[in-house]
């Protein structure tokens, strides 16, 4: 029985993989192999006001159409939008007592509005991913104001355990 919080295997894998590009010059569906490469996965934390309201609807197709190319890549493996704190509650631990709260979270400055999770090759291919959605939101919701964490994400033998 593993000693570590954790419960998946790695998220740093060095493996073989089969990546789907559509629009190279062998056309729709071409494969690329990559073999022996370390792929990491990275959690992308998109943060805003909670007063921005609801994107516009060319901006939600756009992020639809990016999403739905990583997806056939290969590259993502999960995303989400998450929905009002009022909707949501905080489960604390402090002082070795645990306090739930109910939402909005009026001290909250910035609010995650949501996520996506990738396998990519490196952190600048991370960063550029997340810059690549944010010029969306640049060009289709002008005045919007925000940011895209990027974290990369650890498994178990990450942690190595304390005995």
């Amino acid at each position: 029985m593993a000693c570590c919080r954790f419960l998946s295997p790695s998220f740093d894998n060095n493996v073989a993989r089969e990546f789907h590009w559509s629009g190279l010059a062998d056309g729709p569906g071409h494969k690329l192999k990559l073999s022996g490469i370390t792929i990491m996965r990275f959690m992308m934390i998109v943060k805003s006001t909670e007063t921005s309201g609801m994107p516009p609807k060319p901006l939600m197709d756009a992020i639809g159409k990016l999403s739905e190319e990583a997806m056939k890549a290969g590259t993502m493996i999960g995303s989400g939008g998450l929905g009002p704190t009022a909707l949501g509650a905080s489960v604390r631990l402090s002082g070795g007592q645990i306090s739930v709260t109910d939402g909005p979270f009026t001290e909250a400055k910035e609010v995650i509005g949501g996520y996506a999770q990738f396998e990519l090759t490196s952190k600048e291919e991370a960063i550029k991913s997340a810059v690549k959605f944010m010029e969306l939101h640049k060009e289709l919701w002008p005045g919007w104001e925000g940011e895209t964490e990027v974290r990369q994400m650890f498994g178990p033998e990450d942690f190595p355990c304390n005995g």
